[in-house]
């Protein structure tokens, strides 16, 4: 059966997060498998997700961010899947590409944990010849583009109530590393370091009444390595299974 999803700002609670490395995509409500890889599987059917966004249309440099993922469950407890990530912002690219699998325990009857892994490469670049400055001579400066490959993975847990509650926890980036990019007689360098991100989320699905409408209270933290807290709060509620929104 076919679902339409509305994406509708419902945040009730806000902090801004500094330096997040990671496109904080919307989707994440109905697709938390972007973020999550303990969600692989969790849909009996196989998916194909894809998702682009192009922020301030019209603006040099302005951010772009794509992402295809393909996921399948091989038996009701393990799932397999793949995904290729494209953004960039300014003089800044990246592109990954990963393989992620997760697996259930039944605790019990009622109670279950998931663990989910992704792995992959990801490059980095950065395109100085778009650079525009005043001083081009600066010795944080390079004259020529330069990218760079690193591994790269994430890690996620799931503990699942009946249907009822789903607690969770994820970091993307977790070997974090350093991208260094020198010019070629080693005089001038410029880097940066691939920070850690961390999330934790809940989602509370309230028991049906005696109309067709699904209720879900959906929490979130997000956090960078050392640095500030992101937190939202929304709701969303659904349709028989063919209308949603968050």
């Amino acid at each position: 059966m076919k679902k339409i999803i509305f994406l509708i700002a419902t945040v009730l609670g806000y902090q801004t997060a500094v330096a997040q490395q990671i496109a904080p995509f919307n989707q994440y409500t109905e697709y938390p498998v972007i973020y999550n890889p303990s969600f692989l599987g969790a849909d009996s059917t196989s998916n194909v997700l894809m998702l682009y966004r192009n922020q301030w249309s019209g603006v040099a440099g302005a951010p772009q961010h794509g992402l295809l993922y393909i996921n399948t469950r091989l038996n009701e407890r393990t799932g397999l899947g793949g995904y290729l990530l494209h953004e960039s912002a300014n003089i800044l690219g990246s592109t990954g590409v990963y393989i992620t699998v997760s697996h259930r325990v039944d605790l019990s009857e009622d109670h279950s944990i998931a663990f989910g892994l992704s792995g992959g490469v990801l490059q980095k670049r950065v395109l100085f010849d778009r650079l525009v400055a005043q001083n081009p001579d600066d010795p944080a400066l390079l004259e020529s583009s330069q990218s760079q490959t690193q591994a790269d993975g994430s890690f996620g847990i799931r503990y699942a109530f009946k249907d009822r509650l789903d607690i969770h926890i994820a970091s993307q980036q977790i070997f974090g590393g350093d991208f260094v990019f020198t010019d070629q007689s080693l005089e001038k360098s410029s880097g940066f370091e691939l920070l850690r991100h961390f999330y934790l989320g809940g989602m509370y699905h309230f028991p049906k009444g005696k109309l067709p409408v699904d209720l879900s209270l959906i929490g979130t933290l997000r956090s960078v390595q050392s640095l500030q807290t992101q937190w939202d709060l929304g709701v969303r509620v659904g349709w028989q299974d063919i209308l949603s929104a968050t």
